[in-house]
């Protein structure tokens, strides 16, 4: 008798969790409802007077104080503040409003100021909302920037991540170059894509950041060192040539960084650069030689032409097929005779396959004998 009374009180108190947990969503959803046709009413309302201000502001023309007073009355309230931050986010998508919306959210500073104290203590993922709110705001303010440089020392790489964008759309040099090199003395982990993106996509001054990067270069590490050389390639930054120069010839770098360099001068064309890549096509080690082989295809020189007729006979597959890949950018014609008389075999089958790859010829010629040249170009 006992066991059937405390299965029954089991079954009762498990009817009673579903009860609850189903009465808890449909109250839930009934919520999420009412507050999304407050947002839906207040986007024809709220959204349409903080454009107006920021037209205003577009127009040279000052606001009135009861018009920020009416906005800063309002947006303490959730769905308010919802609508006031999709507003700035919908018009920041437009490059020409970025720095009118920075100029209206100054005068909601003290505002921000509290709401960013709430988020303080927080979890990761609710700092992250306020992280990302403060990169569309761009406001450089001292409390706002400690918030910033305290959210880098997390375990959240998405967070770290965030916080460097942040900092990137802010457009401070000095903040983005502290940030990193919090990053890089703590040894945390960036993705290096994610990283030359965020240097990429910088709000401020270029010229500023990447001096100031080259300035502090060797306080990186290896990592950020090599992700810095990638962005000023993207970038074209030509300004920057002969300190990528001393870091391509510092033996004592990490290999990386100085592969990167070498990438660099495929795009910023430099005759002392070619001169030295030009060596490293002897390098012992492989990823030089075949990096280097790459870079000098950008070079169109005859000099250049009987280094890479040279390293099309390197004993590794990647050096042979970025000298075939370089060589076919000279006179395609000259190119294919000179490699057939060298008489070597995987010269002339790397230099085939590297046509077919760049469907310079068909399928059925690739698999043609190497040593007979009749192919049909117009495949």
């Amino acid at each position: 008798m006992l066991e059937v009374i405390r299965i029954y009180t089991i079954f009762t108190f498990f009817i009673y969790i579903i009860l609850c947990s189903v009465v808890y969503m449909l109250c839930r959803d009934f919520l999420d409802k009412i507050n999304e046709k407050k947002v839906e009413k207040l986007n024809k309302t709220l959204a349409l007077e903080v454009e107006r201000q920021i037209k205003i502001i577009k127009l040279n023309n000052k606001l009135y104080k009861m018009d920020i007073d009416y906005i800063k009355s309002k947006i303490c309230n959730k769905n308010y503040f919802e609508v006031f931050n999709e507003t700035i986010i919908k018009l920041n998508k437009d490059n020409i409003n970025k720095e009118y919306t920075k100029t209206y959210v100054k005068y909601f500073e003290e505002d921000i100021l509290k709401t960013v104290r709430k988020y303080k203590n927080k979890d990761d993922i609710e700092k992250t909302f306020i992280v990302n709110l403060l990169g569309e705001y761009r406001l450089d303010n001292y409390e706002l920037n400690e918030f910033l440089f305290n959210c880098l020392n997390t375990k959240s790489i998405f967070l770290r991540v965030e916080t460097l964008k942040t900092f990137s759309k802010i457009g401070k040099t000095t903040n983005l170059i502290k940030a990193l090199q919090c990053i890089s003395d703590k040894k945390q982990y960036i993705n290096g894509k994610i990283l030359i993106d965020i240097l990429d996509n910088f709000y401020g001054n270029f010229e500023t950041l990447d001096k100031a990067l080259l300035f502090k270069f060797y306080t990186f590490n290896n990592q950020i060192q090599k992700n810095i050389i990638e962005h000023l390639k993207n970038q074209n930054a030509e300004f920057a040539k002969d300190q990528v120069m001393s870091i391509l010839t510092d033996e004592n770098l990490n290999k990386e960084v100085r592969i990167s360099a070498i990438k660099y001068f495929s795009k910023i064309h430099f005759n002392y650069a070619k001169e030295e890549i030009k060596k490293l096509l002897n390098h012992k080690e492989w990823e030089y030689r075949a990096i280097s082989a790459s870079t000098l295809g950008k070079y169109k020189e005859k000099e250049i032409i009987e280094a890479l007729l040279i390293s099309i006979t390197d004993y590794n597959w990647y050096v042979r097929y970025n000298s075939a890949i370089s060589l076919l950018n000279f006179n395609e014609d000259i190119i294919i005779d000179r490699v057939i008389k060298t008489n070597d075999k995987y010269s002339i089958d790397i230099l085939l396959y590297a046509m077919f790859s760049q469907e310079k010829i068909c399928y059925e010629d690739y698999l043609k004998e190497t040593g007979k040249l009749e192919v049909d170009y117009s495949c």
